[in-house]
């Protein structure tokens, strides 16, 4: 499946063409969809994260080069059936605001427990909360778990992250702790 950004047109009563707004198109064999964007930016937007994420795909779980932010993009796209449809945007928003800028396209076998830890307090220092956190990690341990079992990685560097986390986090108190606000009778 690729997919493509375009602008349609409709004729108005006079006959002169009018746009409808800009879709994106996706193709899988013969099969079209299309759904409608914002705006241009917007489509070409998601036509490049579509197209990334099929590139990515095509060999997340290959050797050779093991690039964060395609394996990352990779698993999602590959696994997303397993997933329900909030979860899959929320991996996704994780790995697009967190894991994929923060590590970039460095090779999964270099990153590092040390590194993990640098991810987790540059977040708090953010003010991000610490279950954005752990949930950003825990994607990213997913990943790694996949490739240590495809026998690509030799151990994986965010096995335990949630409880680094909830130690890290304590150097941060009172940050991202919200206060429930129940209805009271």
């Amino acid at each position: 499946m690729r997919a493509k950004a375009r602008e349609r047109f409709r004729k108005n009563k006079t006959g002169e063409r009018v746009s409808k707004g800009w879709y994106v198109f996706t193709y899988n064999g013969n099969k079209q969809t299309e759904r409608k964007a914002n705006s241009k930016e917007s489509a070409e937007r998601i036509v490049s994260q579509i197209n990334s994420e099929e590139q990515a795909a095509d060999h997340w779980m290959v050797g050779g080069a093991l690039p964060c932010d395609e394996a990352c993009r990779g698993w999602i796209k590959t696994h997303k059936a397993e997933l329900s449809v909030s979860t899959e945007a929320t991996n996704r928003s994780l790995i697009e605001n967190h894991v994929a800028p923060y590590f970039g396209s460095r090779d999964l076998r270099t990153i590092t427990r040390d590194d993990i830890r640098a991810f987790a307090e540059e977040r708090f220092e953010a003010e991000l909360s610490a279950a954005t956190i752990t949930n950003a990690l825990s994607v990213l341990r997913r990943v790694c778990s996949l490739h240590v079992d495809a026998g690509l990685l030799d151990i994986n560097p965010a096995t335990g992250c949630g409880d680094m986390v909830k130690r890290i986090s304590r150097r941060y108190a009172g940050q991202g702790i919200r206060e429930v606000d129940a209805w009271t009778r």
